[in-house]
């Protein structure tokens, strides 16, 4: 009997570990992961808005969200990770694709919400979105899904 009540006691220690919430959530279990990936043959600066609140209007999460700023090279991608409770919309505030001397066309994506539309925010779920232009530089994009 001693020996399942430590085992069960054990296994309350490192429940948060793997409950994707809490202290040590989101060094273990996803939470929320964005992926952004840029198809481009430049570089991209991102700035990404998220929020708490999935009702959150445009205006106001880009107003007052939390700002995320990431530089994404040709080809490559960069992942972010946030608590379930913390990112429950999130937009693209401001792309740039980096053509000359920092300067070229920008892009904006939607909000995405937790649980609203397609795509959409879910814990323990995976969103991209994916930055792209055609050959002319001038038609710049971000697809979320």
């Amino acid at each position: 009997m001693f020996r399942y009540k430590r085992a069960f006691v054990g296994l309350l220690a490192v429940w948060p570990l793997f409950s994707g919430c809490g202290q040590f959530g989101d060094w273990v279990a996803p939470g929320v992961v964005v992926t952004l990936v840029n198809n481009g043959d430049y570089d991209v600066d991102a700035t990404l808005a998220i929020s708490s609140d999935p009702n959150i209007s445009e205006a106001d999460l880009i107003a007052s969200g939390t700002e995320i700023d990431v530089t994404i090279p040709p080809g490559e991608s960069r992942v972010i990770r946030r608590d379930c409770l913390e990112l429950r919309a999130i937009m693209v505030e401001n792309a740039e694709l980096q053509v000359i001397g920092g300067f070229g066309p920008t892009a904006q994506s939607e909000v995405i919400r937790e649980g609203q539309g397609s795509p959409r925010v879910l814990c323990q779920g995976f969103l991209t979105f994916t930055f792209d232009h055609n050959d002319s530089i001038l038609d710049f994009d971000v697809i979320a899904e």
